[in-house]
C-alpha cells in the first residue's frame, strides 16, 4: 500500500446522540495501535480503556469507524473524543542476505516507518503550538 494520507488522529465532538464515529487514516493493522482520549467540557483528558470501545477498519488504508460508548449514553455536547494511531517505535522485519526477497514485506515496513514519522510529526506540531502559545 502507499500512504498518501498524513492524518494520524481524528477529534470528534459530542452531540448527545452519536456513538459511531469515522476515521480516515490507516490504523497500521492492529486495534492495539488505537488510543482513544476523552476530553471533558473543562479540557480535562482521560484515556479510554480499549475494552470500552470497538474499532473497525484496522486493515483498511482508508480507515473505518470506532464506537464509544458500547453501552450507556453518548458523549455530551461540549466534550470530544480523539482517536490516535500510536505505533510502537520498533522495526521487526528482517530481510535475509541472499535469501528470498518479498517486496510486500519491504513495502509494509516502509509503510510502518512512514506512519511512525507521521506520529512523531504530530507530536512535534503539538509542541510547536504549545511554545507559540507560551510566547504569545
Amino acid at each position: 500500500m502507499t500512504l498518501s494520507n498524513t492524518e494520524t488522529q481524528v477529534t470528534v465532538d459530542g452531540d448527545d446522540l452519536t456513538t459511531v464515529f469515522n476515521y480516515t487514516f490507516p490504523m497500521g493493522g492492529s486495534a492495539t495501535y488505537a488510543v482513544l482520549i476523552f476530553t471533558d467540557s473543562g479540557g480535562v483528558t482521560s484515556t479510554i480503556s480499549s475494552s470500552l470501545y470497538t474499532i473497525t477498519g484496522v486493515d483498511d488504508p482508508d480507515g473505518g469507524t470506532f464506537t464509544y460508548p458500547l453501552v450507556g449514553s453518548p458523549i455530551s455536547t461540549g466534550t470530544t473524543l480523539t482517536l490516535q494511531r500510536t505505533l510502537p517505535l520498533v522495526q521487526d522485519t528482517a530481510v535475509g542476505n541472499q535469501g528470498s526477497f518479498y517486496p510486500s514485506a519491504v513495502e509494509g515496513e516502509f509503510d510502518y516507518l512512514t506512519m511512525i514519522t507521521q506520529q512523531l510529526q504530530r507530536q512535534i506540531d503539538a509542541l510547536e503550538e504549545r511554545v507559540a502559545a507560551l510566547e504569545a
